[in-house]
């Protein structure tokens, strides 16, 4: 076998043997802009590219290197997140709150209450969790049969989910965990209702939805805030680089860096 030979035999082995990724195209639309969406995704490692008329952004999460970048190719640059970030950026939240709760101590009750009422009692609570319930089934999103649910925190309607099983969808669990896996990453910040964003649901639970959110409609305070839609779901391999930090880009500093 000549060299030509065996070099395209080697080729064609390792695209056979390569972990096969999935691709995730949707577009999330707020009453601003309609953004689209591509989510790339292998075993340990995720990608999502956001394109709009004034978004031009990447982020990439490397479960094996448990850090997080966030990309503006706009500007050429990048930022860095490690786990160790994520937890002085808690402290520092804690601290805030904590300053904030002891400032207000000292003001009219009046002025206290319209200060709360301005900041959403945001930093007052924690964010209640959302609860699921089924309301309809059988309804067409795109080309997947779904159900619909409706999630509340309290007595406020927040979404309405559209969910597909996995095997409609033509993926397994294991092969998106890693969008759970990012989920735990920023699990010490993001808490309540938020954290339920990053939880694709296998298994069926009492309260949560059930399989892959195909269609999703935000609410606040009864209005329509936002709405993300997966147009169309494949099985793709990557080149190693889609989930590196393009050459060329310049680092910047984190926030909270000293």
């Amino acid at each position: 076998m000549n060299t030509k030979k065996k070099l395209v035999l080697v080729i064609l082995l390792l695209f056979f043997f390569a972990y096969p990724g999935v691709r995730m195209n949707a577009v999330y639309e707020t009453g601003k802009e309609k953004i689209a969406h591509f989510l790339l995704i292998e075993k340990d490692r995720m990608r999502t590219d956001m394109k709009g008329n004034e978004t031009d952004m990447s982020i990439i999460f490397r479960s094996d290197k448990n850090l997080f970048w966030s990309i503006d190719h706009k500007k050429k640059s990048y930022t860095e997140i490690t786990k160790e970030d994520v937890k002085k950026m808690k402290g520092k939240m804690e601290e805030g709150i904590k300053m904030m709760e002891e400032q207000m101590k000292h003001l009219p009750p009046g002025e206290r209450r319209r200060l709360e009422e301005m900041m959403g009692g945001k930093m007052m609570r924690k964010e209640e969790m959302v609860t699921y319930k089924k309301v309809a089934s059988g309804q067409k999103v795109n080309q997947w049969v779904c159900d619909k649910y409706e999630g509340y925190q309290g007595k406020e309607k927040v979404e309405e989910v559209w969910a597909t099983d996995y095997p409609k969808i033509g993926i397994k669990p294991e092969e998106v965990k890693v969008i759970e896996e990012m989920g735990d990453f920023f699990s010490e910040l993001i808490k309540g209702g938020a954290a339920q964003f990053y939880r694709f649901r296998p298994e069926k639970k009492e309260g949560e939805f059930f399989g892959v959110p195909v269609r999703i409609i935000g609410y606040e305070k009864g209005k329509k805030g936002f709405t993300m839609e997966i147009k169309e779901v494949k099985k793709e391999t990557f080149n190693p680089q889609t989930f590196e930090v393009p050459k060329g880009y310049k680092k910047e500093k984190f926030g909270i860096e000293e």
